[in-house]
């Protein structure tokens, strides 16, 4: 017997498909699927069964099939940061539509994560921001300077420091050779330190 293995695209201007047509039993069928621009391929799919999750979906004829091959919109998610210099950003690129993508901020050096923004609005305040993609988007990672507090504490000075000097003047010879006895002069001076 011959079977028709009819394919079509869903929806209509998601790709195109080829591989369909008349078969003999037991003959090898291959059935592909192209996407359009802004698509991308998701599965082959019998009824409410899939029945392959490849483009090129091959079996051996053994009965007449209707085949859908199955796409979904891509949508592009496009970071930055702001300053340039203030750290590094990861996770955009190109999603299918309901995914999950997740953007990565990383400060540089001398630099502290701010938020996410989109145009004018602030869309996450955390370094890692998860969504679920259903449009293009365009988030920009801010960052701004990291500043330091400095505590510094000094211990108070006393009002009035004394300072005692001793003087003491050396042996001197008198005339003839006898020794002059030692001369010691004590003086005792303050200082006060103003307040």
């Amino acid at each position: 017997p011959i079977y028709l293995v009819a394919t079509s695209a869903a929806p209509a201007d998601g790709g195109t498909t080829s591989g369909g047509g008349n078969y003999n039993s037991g003959s090898n069928v291959t059935v592909s699927a192209t996407a359009n621009a802004g698509y991308a391929f998701v599965n082959w799919t019998e009824g409410a069964t899939v029945v392959s999750t490849l483009p090129s979906y091959a079996f051996a004829a053994g009965a007449n099939r209707t085949l859908v091959a199955n796409f979904t919109p891509t949508f592009g998610v496009t970071i930055g940061s702001s300053p340039s210099a203030g750290g590094s950003t990861a996770g955009g690129g190109t999603f299918n539509s309901g995914s999950t993508a997740t953007v990565t901020a990383t400060a540089a050096a001398g630099y502290v994560f701010v938020n996410w923004t989109e145009g004018a609005t602030v869309v996450s305040s955390s370094a890692n921001y998860t969504f679920t993609v259903s449009g293009n988007r365009t988030l920009l990672a801010n960052f701004s300077l990291a500043t330091y507090t400095i505590a510094t504490s000094a211990e108070a000075y006393p009002r009035r420091l004394a300072l005692g000097c001793v003087h003491t003047a050396l042996t001197s010879q008198k005339p003839g050779g006898r020794p002059r006895r030692p001369a010691i002069a004590t003086r005792r001076s303050s200082w006060k330190i103003p307040t």
